[in-house]
Order: C-alpha cells, then sequence, then structure tokens
C-alpha cells in the first residue's frame, strides 16, 4: 500500500522537488502551497505523513502541526525550515514542540528526506536489550 504524504511549502521549487522524489520512492503525493490549502487536503487526502515548511505567508507551520494533532493525534508531521538557528528560538524545536516527529533544516539532501519519511512510518521496536531488562528485571 502506498503511503499518502501531503507537502505543504509556499517555494514552487522546493515543494515539487519533494513531491517528485517522494513520488519516485513509491508514495501517493499531494502538495499544496500553503496553510488554508493544507488543511483542505489534510481532510480530503487523509495523509499519513505532513510535511510542512515552517515559515510562510498567512497560516503559519506551528499552527498547522498543532491544528493537524488535536484533529487526528497519530498523523506523523515532519517540519522543515531554512530559518532555523541554533540555540534558544530555535523555530524547528518549536515545531517539536508542537508535536512535529521529525525536523529537517533546510537546505538538506533528497535521500535524508526519504529516509527521514521512511523513519516516521516505521514503527519503533523497542531494542534486545530493552525487551530482555523488561522481561527479566
Amino acid at each position: 500500500m502506498k503511503e499518502r504524504v501531503l507537502v505543504i511549502d509556499d517555494d514552487e521549487g522546493v515543494r515539487l522537488t519533494i513531491q517528485y522524489i517522494l513520488s519516485m520512492a513509491g508514495h501517493d503525493v499531494r502538495s499544496v502551497c500553503d496553510g488554508e490549502q493544507g488543511i483542505g487536503a489534510f481532510r480530503s487526502f487523509a495523509p499519513d505523513v505532513v510535511i510542512t515548511d515552517l515559515i510562510m505567508p498567512g497560516q503559519q507551520g506551528i499552527e498547522i502541526i498543532a491544528a493537524f494533532k488535536k484533529e487526528r493525534p497519530e498523523i506523523k508531521i515532519i517540519a522543515m525550515s531554512g530559518g532555523a538557528r541554533p540555540g534558544p528560538g530555535n523555530i524547528l524545536q518549536s515545531a517539536r514542540a508542537a508535536g512535529a516527529d521529525d525536523i529537517l533544516a533546510k537546505p538538506f539532501e533528497m535521500n535524508l528526506l526519504t529516509d527521514v519519511v521512511r523513519g516516521v512510518l516505521q514503527p519503533r521496536v523497542p531494542s534486545a536489550d530493552v525487551l530482555r531488562r523488561s522481561v527479566n528485571p
């Protein structure tokens, strides 16, 4: 089954590149240019993963993350931004606090994108050591 991925980014070049790369990786991808369109696509397309830019005109990515997680807590969200800077107030860390499952600082390598998408889709399995400790206290 193809996983459905929704991409929200106001930069057309970034949006179309991500759509192309993830489509070539076997995903069913839809992309939109802003948060308002993102909300409509989120409800009609029912994605498994949302990839959203954080700094956009109108509704910001942090607001989108919070709204989507409230509506569907199980949704996997990847936040991305070119405006990330180290230290307090880092927008990508704020996205994590808002509920993003993973983050990407732009620019990023496209193979990293596919790895991150794969990572949020795979259920986390405890390591053998953790399993042994829980069985043999």
